[in-house]
């Protein structure tokens, strides 16, 4: 009655209905795939951020999971990464934070520096990194990228935090 023939063909339906159900991911937000022209479209009209204001969100984030600035890296004027602890009985985490103002001459942090910023969480032996900008982040940075996890922030989203931690 069954031949093999069927028994293949059955097996490489289900093989494909099961491949469909593994690889399924859910559909992505509006704002993960946001592109800079979008962004500066709905762009709060709000004072330029500096350095220091990055800084003090990062100062709360450090302030609310209890963690410990260990060390401070300037890369440059406009870039800064923050190193901080999280020392538990049992094993030590570690946290690198970083800030990048953009400039009316470099308006969207570029994917370079993204990846520069990964480097350092990785040179850091960190697997996790949160890179905030005074800016939007270009449109290839929206890739999905291998390597360790970094969080990125932009314009809209640091004035939002800065909003919420300010009116509590």
């Amino acid at each position: 009655m069954f031949n093999i023939f069927f028994l293949v063909f059955f097996a490489l339906v289900v093989g494909m209905v099961l491949a469909v159900f593994v690889t399924r991911n859910s559909n992505p937000s509006k704002m993960a795939f946001l592109l800079p022209e979008e962004d500066a479209a709905s762009d709060p009209k709000a004072p330029p951020l500096a350095l220091a204001d990055l800084q003090r969100l990062i100062e709360y984030y450090v302030h609310e999971r209890q963690l410990t600035l260990k060390e401070t890296v300037k890369e440059s004027d406009n870039e800064c990464y923050w190193i901080a602890e999280k020392k538990d009985a049992l094993f030590t985490d570690s946290y690198i934070f970083g800030a990048i103002v953009t400039t009316a001459e470099r308006p969207l942090v570029p994917l370079a520096s993204v990846l520069e910023f990964k480097d350092f969480v990785r040179g850091a032996r960190s697997t996790k990194g949160l890179l905030l900008s005074s800016g939007y982040f270009s449109r290839d940075v929206h890739q999905p990228l291998e390597g360790v996890k970094v969080q990125l922030l932009n314009r809209k989203q640091v004035l939002g935090e800065l909003a919420s931690r300010q009116s509590a």
